[in-house]
Order: structure tokens, then sequence, then C-alpha cells
């Protein structure tokens, strides 16, 4: 079917011969009206039609009956037989559908590749099996039908071992793919194993004995939609299975289970007892949990520190970021005290405050926002001292530089301008300057000038 000029290559060469006016002909013999395509837009026949009478070529129709005489039922006849020639594509695109229905239904394999460990074997009408199909052989007859039977035991022993550390030693398609790749095995088309040779693997039914079809559609060459569940076509025993159903279905709910990503529940059991276990907490002690991976952590929780915080967890801050995390019963409150939105600000493993957000600027925060503080442990007088000192000398530096940073700036022009003359600013207003004799001087050239004189002099 026709649905397309791509990949006619005698049409676009018939087109660009028209078009260029570089035929050596006048006249394009045509069979009938669907010859041109049977495009679902039945103005794109008509289009090359037409492109070709610009160009001076006649177009004569040998098997149609009706004369081309230029009347309205002559071009009401050829739109009829363009919409009969689309018409008769969605027709015969809807029975080769049921018939690929139906014959799924059986067992039979429609199109495609086998999958790893799997061969094509056609099946002639008599029953007569024929020797399998290597990649890119078609079937020897047309009416032979294709079913799919197990490959090399090499392969078959591969498929098994993917689905065992999938289920049962719950390792990732990555790492499956990692383990495959250092043992030197390559997978069904001969390159090295990747995740989604993986992932192909555990989500075909194949392997478990099913043929599931009609789960996607590309009608008339349309985008490829999915279709839902109940449109699919289903044969439970198409083939004989290499895993149990009961690992498949297990391997389906990992899969789904670890799209969806562990529940916050989990996630705060794990690191409470990573916490409780080391007596803190940090983000290479959460790597270390699958269910704490990074990609979890910022979907639940947003960050590192409100998975810590909702975990009842008091967070350690210092100018440099994050650190660890200690224990609130030394300091005597309860973990659970903790609200979700308090920080902890420690200079010292001794010298922690709890912070509230009340508008009081402390210029130690990290983040510069305002805070107060609320000991939770008595500081010493040298801890105070030592804080008090260390927040003014950074506020009085920070002052220092600015002062200074302003006072360049005001100063430019009144001491830079004496070094051009022994006249000082009486010869410079700051945009003009005048030379000895009343002369004035250009302002992108008076410099050198006055600089080479005041030496001179």
């Amino acid at each position: 079917m026709s649905l397309r000029i791509n990949g006619r290559d005698g049409l676009q060469g018939l087109i660009s011969d028209v078009q260029s006016g570089a035929a050596e002909f006048d006249t394009v013999l045509v069979y009938d009206v669907s010859r041109w395509g049977r495009f679902q837009d039945i103005d794109e026949s008509a289009h090359y039609e037409f492109i070709c009478r610009q160009a001076g070529v006649n177009v004569i129709y040998c098997a149609e009956h009706f004369v081309d005489d230029g009347t309205p039922m002559y071009a009401l006849m050829k739109s009829v037989k363009r919409i009969m020639a689309a018409e008769y594509s969605r027709e015969l695109g809807t029975k080769v559908l049921l018939a690929q229905c139906r014959f799924s239904h059986m067992g039979y394999k429609q199109g495609g590749r086998p999958g790893y460990g799997l061969r094509r074997v056609p099946i002639g009408q008599d029953g007569t099996v024929k020797p399998a199909l290597q990649y890119g052989e078609r079937k020897p007859c047309a009416t032979d039908r294709v079913t799919l039977k197990h490959g090399p035991v090499e392969e078959v022993a591969i498929v098994r071992r993917i689905y065992h550390l999938y289920v049962s030693e719950e390792w990732t398609d990555t790492h499956i793919a990692a383990q495959l790749r250092s043992e030197g095995l390559l997978n069904q088309m001969g390159n090295p194993w990747d995740t989604c040779s993986v992932r192909r693997i555990l989500i075909n039914p194949r392997y478990c004995g099913e043929i599931v079809f009609n789960q996607t559609t590309r009608r008339l060459k349309e985008t490829v939609t999915a279709n839902p569940a109940r449109l699919w076509v289903h044969c439970t025993d198409a083939l004989e299975p290499m895993i149990d159903r009961r690992t498949f279905d297990a391997a389906q709910a990992i899969r789904l289970h670890r799209a969806e990503g562990p529940s916050k529940d989990i996630m705060l059991q794990k690191i409470r007892a990573i916490f409780k276990k080391h007596n803190r907490i940090s983000e290479a002690l959460c790597r270390s949990q699958p269910v704490l991976r990074k990609e979890a952590i910022l979907k639940r929780f947003g960050s590192f520190l409100g998975a810590c915080a909702a975990a009842g967890l008091p967070s350690r801050f210092t100018l440099g970021g994050v650190l660890t995390f200690l224990p609130l019963s030394p300091l005597g409150q309860a973990p659970g005290s903790c609200s979700a939105n308090s920080d902890v600000l420690a200079a010292r493993d001794s010298n922690t405050a709890i912070l509230s957000p009340t508008p009081v600027n402390h210029f130690l925060w990290p983040h510069f926002r305002p805070v107060s503080f609320t000991y939770l442990v008595e500081r010493t007088a040298v801890q105070e001292q030592a804080i008090t000192k260390l927040s003014t000398w950074t506020e009085s530096i920070m002052k220092t530089l600015i002062i200074l940073f302003l006072a360049s700036i005001v100063l430019s022009g009144c001491v830079v301008s004496p070094l051009y003359g022994p006249y000082g600013r009486g010869y410079y207003n700051g945009h003009e300057r005048w030379d000895r004799d009343g002369n004035r001087y250009h302002r992108d050239h008076y410099r050198d000038d006055y600089r080479r004189d005041y030496y001179r002099n």
C-alpha cells in the first residue's frame, strides 16, 4: 500500500524531472487513479497530477472509464476514485489486523525479532517443521506460520540467571548488565550487554511461555500509540517456558515497586536504623542502602536534610556545609521533640544550638536567613567569647572591605587627575582639559600628552 511518497524512487524521479523542465516526454500514462498512491489525504495525489499538468505534461488514465473532457463530472469522478483508493487501504488494514490477532491467539509469532535465547521456526501447511530462521531471513513460503523455540542451552541458562539475579539477589538492570559485560558475554545482536537488553528480557512474557500481541498500533503508518489492555491478544501456552510464571510475576512486581520508589515510612525506618547503629548519619552511610538512593530521597523529601528532619534527627551545620548528625539524648531532648522544620548550627561538638525562624539576623548562619538561638546546652564563657569574637572579626572585615571599595570609587578622579599635569584640576573638570595655550584636548587623547609634558618639565 502506497501511503507515503517516501521510498517510491520512481515517482519521486518523475516529479523531479517534470519540475526541472528537463523531461523528455510530454505525456504520462497512469493505469488508474490509485496508482499515484492510496494516500489518506486525497489532495496529495491530486497535487502530483497538478504538478505534471502545470509543467505542460499531459496525464492519461488507461483503465478508467471516464474521459478527460474537463467537465465537473470528470473532476467529481476522479475525487471519488481517490476516496475509494484511501478507503481500500483502511479496509485492508482492518482485515490484516484481524488475521494477525487470530494467528497470535493460536500461538504463532507475527513479525519482529524473537529475543535473546529464542529462535523462529517456520511450520508448513502440512505441519512440517522447517529449519530455524537466522537473523534477517524470511520464511520460505507465504503460507508458512512462525513459532518460537528455545535457542542454545547457553543462552537459556543466561536468561534464567538474569531472572535469578533480579528476583532473588535483588540486583538492578545496570548491575546485571555490568556483570555480564565483565564476563565477556554478548547479547543477541553480538554487542556487549547493556541495561536496555537486560530490561527487554525481564519484561518480555515470552520467557514464561506467553505471547502477547496488539500492545501497540501504527495503523496506516501513523505515530505508534499504546493500546488499552483490553485489546491485547494473549496466548499463554505458545511455547515452552524458560522460567515459571511465579518468577516472572515477581520480577514485574519488583520493577513496579522500584519505579514507584520506596515509601516514606520505609525510608525513615532505614535512616533511624543507620543512626542507631553508627550513632551518626551521613550521605555516605545512606548510599550503602539501596532504599536510600539519592533520587528516592529527593523525590520523597526534597533533600537529604529534609529526610533527616522528618526522621527526627537534628541537623548539624557549619560554614563549610552539612557534616554529620549528633544524637539528641545526651543533650537532654528526645529525638521526637525536634520538629521537621528545625535546623541546628554547630561550630563544635559541644557547642550546639537549635534555630527557630524569628527575625534576628545572625552572620554565622551559612544561608544568611533570620534565625534566633534556643540553647539545648549551656555554653561556657570561653565558648561564648570565641563565637562572639569570630562574629565580630568577620563583620569588621566585611565592613572594612566595603569601605575601601567605596573609597576607591570616590577618590579615583581626585587622585589620578593631578598626575596628568602641573596645574592639577585647574585644567581638568572631569570631562575636558585645556593646555597652556587654551587649546582643548579631546578626552580620549589628553592623558598621554599631559603625562609626557609633566615628566619632561
